[in-house]
């Protein structure tokens, strides 16, 4: 995943920001801190969690 793919998707995030409860990423554990550190640059401010299983990432979405 690119760093442009990053700042797509987190753009994309903080214009649907009200819509979104929380978020799961599944397989982005190696983007992680990158991801992390741009979203801090926002005002995004809703729970990511960051898994390797999608059932577990459904769990915890529910």
């Amino acid at each position: 995943m690119t760093d442009d793919i990053i700042e797509s998707i987190t753009e994309s995030l903080f214009k649907i920001n009200d819509s979104i409860i929380k978020i799961a990423f599944i397989g982005a554990n190696r983007k992680k801190k990158r991801f992390d550190k741009v979203l801090r640059k926002t005002t995004f401010n809703r729970p990511v969690c960051y898994f390797s299983d999608a059932e577990l990432a459904k769990e915890w979405l529910i």
